[in-house]
């Protein structure tokens, strides 16, 4: 590895060693966000008399929540940077510029895996691609039907103005495209609107080529077929349909009724891993952003989200020819966009124009080059940079892009990341004073509010108590209710690549020949063919101990499982620690603290016997390989079954005839391992389907214990009994002061003191830094 190499993958290290610093930073906004959202409930539950006689008329929790969201949005992104495992270099620019082409001569792929092409825009789908020493391998990310419509149908249905039972896939059907391109043509935007027509068009036409692919799952699919799901069909020749709204050759009504495949619209996105040609940083990846200039609703959008979040260094291809020689200003846009998402980066260490000098004459190149210069005030690189190469020339782009722009992130990425890390510590305190500020000025406003009767206080605590839980617990179900939706995109990742090392684990043991090396199995399959006059005895029998054998190697998922029982115990705790904390043990383990807390309201002096038994409903959750994963591994395994349960078929029906030596045994040897590696493929997709199966059943346990601790006929009783058992743990001090609290002031005053606690929580964290 060369000196830019080890420099780079220093800045990763350094990336990975802060994670656990960012993770808790905005798990203690995260906290501070909740108690903010129970202050704006507690705030709208009063009335405006009761807040202005109190001194909280000036109070807006709605505002001090969009401050905790801007600092996690802050956060999020810092997350975002130091969560990559590659330094991503982002290919951006205007259409028919070279993009693809840079692409295919940096990784090595060829067009049918980056699309090129003579006329107008081809890749259709954006595509990450990563150096990998693994086997060449695409994943695609399929749409759900759900994701499809908001991500792509939605946006073309506000830019049309159609009606929102139209924007789905049924509906699209009932679109009258005739009347609505009469429409169009009265707007005054009808040149950018009626392309967008007619791309809705080839969807309405084209839906049965792509809607059942619309999983939601990922696909993995060979280098060599790529090019189907990734780029734009070849346009066909140019025919006038408006009139009757259909597509005369795609459309359901024209003559040869065969619609145009357009897969690429399932693909959500696509991810490459193949080896690139340069070894010099072994971390690298290669973002191919959507193309700019595209009439397609919110590309902007698309294009400004993918260079946040998934690139470090942009480099933006500029190519002079055709008319294309003078700094235009869709290129002065692209660098606009650019910079709304440098963040606290430089603009000059955050990207560069690559000025593709293919086929392109000294005037052109020489007239580009001054525009360049006035957009740089005469100094060179002064505001961005400025590459040179013939991007169709693999020795160019190597020299004078990658290696330029891998020596320069050498430099430039430890000053990104640490003006990253200040920006997000500058803006997340100036959020935190100004909510403190508001929180400490109504706190000092409510000092003049009267503790109630000792009664009312019992009944107005209580109430507080089940509230303030209540909005804790909602936010902890809105979690997994976000993690569990079909459109939430989230995605195990821990899980998956656990699930990836056991299939592949599995595979090895298989290749080697079930664990006793090729030649020792296939030596005994010889000796029982000589023996019995043929394999399938022997065949028979190994065929159940492969069985039964890969269904013991994927148990190995256990501890993952058991890890996210774990994870989904603890945010229990932290929910319930929002005013539970004082009977909560401390020592790390979620069980042992849920187990704690039920003893003690079990055995308190005014027993709570529903709570208790909504907290051993959570302690009694299983999670674990045998009774969640198993049955459906099973039924993956069936195709190693020697014979169908019904006595017929099975796989032995299958097994070829061969002849009796050891070459005759090798090829029963390779039929068999074809065969289990078949079923650890079916096996592993029942795992890659797992996550969803487990984000639905935490959220169902998740809601049964919500409803069972607070809403439970004996809630609120229970509540009662729970504050006046552990009032001196709940509330160690009394409240004092002039006036009246009645039970909406006190619940303000309790959330203050959460959104308070959560503050400086995250203030002890940031001094320990």
């Amino acid at each position: 590895m060369s000196d830019v190499g080890e420099q780079l993958e220093a800045v990763l290290a350094r990336r990975r060693r802060s994670q656990p610093a960012i993770e808790a930073e905005i798990a203690g906004w995260e906290q501070i966000r909740t108690a903010l959202v129970a202050l704006g409930q507690a705030v709208a539950a009063a009335d405006p008399e009761e807040l202005v006689a109190a001194g909280l008329g000036d109070l807006d929790p709605a505002a001090l929540e969009r401050l905790a969201e801007e600092a996690q949005a802050e956060l999020r992104t810092v997350r975002a940077r130091v969560n990559r495992r590659t330094v991503n270099i982002g290919v951006s620019g205007q259409a028919r510029n070279g993009k693809s082409t840079l692409l295919q001569k940096m990784s090595k792929l060829e067009d049918d895996q980056i699309p090129t092409g003579a006329g107008g825009a081809v890749t259709a789908v954006r595509s990450r691609i990563f150096n990998s020493d693994g086997e060449p391998e695409a994943i695609l990310t399929m749409h759900t039907e759900v994701s499809f419509e908001t991500e792509v149908l939605a946006p073309y249905a506000t830019e049309l103005e159609l009606p929102p039972p139209l924007a789905t896939l049924d509906g699209l059907a009932q679109v009258d495209f005739a009347a609505l391109d009469k429409t169009l043509q009265e707007r005054p935007n009808w040149p950018y609107l009626r392309p967008m027509l007619s791309r809705l068009r080839e969807m309405r036409d084209s839906v049965a080529t792509f809607r059942p692919l619309l999983t939601g799952r990922s696909r993995h699919v060979e280098l060599a077929d790529l090019r189907a799901w990734v780029a734009y069909p070849k346009d066909p020749p140019a025919t006038n349909d408006a009139h009757d709204g259909h597509s005369e050759h795609s459309g359901p009504d024209g003559p040869d009724h065969h619609p145009v495949d357009r897969r690429y619209l399932a693909v959500r996105d696509a991810e490459i891993h193949c080896p690139f040609p340069s070894r010099d940083v072994a971390s690298l990846g290669l973002i191919d952003l959507p193309g700019l200039g595209e009439l397609v609703p919110e590309a902007e959008k698309h294009h400004l989200a993918g260079l946040q979040n998934d690139v470090d260094y942009i480099l933006v291809v500029k190519w002079p020819q055709d008319g294309n020689q003078m700094w235009r200003p869709e290129d002065a846009k692209a660098l606009t966009l650019i910079d709304q998402a440098r963040g606290a980066a430089a603009s000059r260490d955050f990207s560069a124009v690559l000025v593709n000098t293919g086929l392109v004459t000294a005037e052109r190149l020489t007239a580009l080059e001054n525009d360049l210069k006035r957009v740089n005030s005469g100094v060179d690189d002064s505001a961005v940079r400025v590459l040179y190469a013939d991007v169709s020339d693999p020795d160019d782009v190597t020299r004078n892009v990658l290696e330029a722009s891998l020596a320069h992130l050498a430099q430039a990425l430890p000053r990104m990341d640490a003006a990253a890390f200040e920006q997000a510590g500058t803006v997340t305190a100036a959020r935190a004073a100004a909510i403190g500020t508001a929180v400490t000025a109504a706190q000092a406003a409510l000092r003049t509010v009267v503790t109630p009767t000792p009664y009312e206080i019992l009944d107005l605590r209580a109430k507080d108590l089940r509230e303030s839980l209540a909005g804790a617990l909602r936010a902890w179900t809105a979690d997994l209710e976000k993690r569990a939706r079909d459109d939430s995109g989230y995605e195990d990742l821990e899980f998956l690549e656990h699930a990836d090392a056991i299939r592949e684990g599995i595979r090895e043991w298989i290749l080697d020949g079930f664990g006793e090396g090729v030649e020792g199995w296939t030596g005994r399959l010889y000796a029982s063919m000589t023996a019995e006059y043929g394999g399938g005895q022997f065949i028979h029998h190994e065929l159940n101990s492969v069985r039964t054998a890969i269904a013991d190697r994927f148990a190995g998922i256990d501890d993952v499982l058991a890890e996210r029982l774990r994870r989904f115990r603890a945010d229990l705790v932290g929910a319930l620690s929002v005013r539970l904390g004082p009977l909560l043990a401390a020592d790390g383990d979620p069980a042992a603290a849920l187990r704690e807390l039920a003893d003690r309201l079990g055995d308190a002096t005014d027993p709570c016997p529903t709570l208790r038994r909504a907290l051993e409903f959570v302690l009694d959750i299983h999670l674990d390989y045998r009774t969640r994963t198993l049955p459906r591994i099973r039924q993956a395994l069936v195709i190693l079954l020697p014979a169908a349960r019904s006595g017929a078929g099975g796989a032995l029906e299958s097994m070829p005839s061969v002849e009796h030596s050891p070459a005759g045994a090798h090829e029963l040897f390779v039929w068999t391992s074809q065969l289990a590696r078949a079923a650890v493929h079916d096996g592993a997709r029942v795992l890659a389907d797992e996550p969803s199966v487990i984000a639905q059943a935490l959220l169902a346990y998740g809601e049964q214990f919500e409803d069972a601790f607070i809403r439970s006929d004996a809630a609120m009783a229970e509540f009662r009994r729970l504050a006046e058992s552990f009032r001196d743990q709940l509330w160690p001090t009394p409240d004092s002061g002039p006036g009246l609290a009645n039970a909406r002031i006190q619940r303000i005053r309790t959330t203050l003191k959460d959104v308070a606690s959560a503050l400086a929580d995250s203030a002890d964290r940031q001094g320990a830094r």
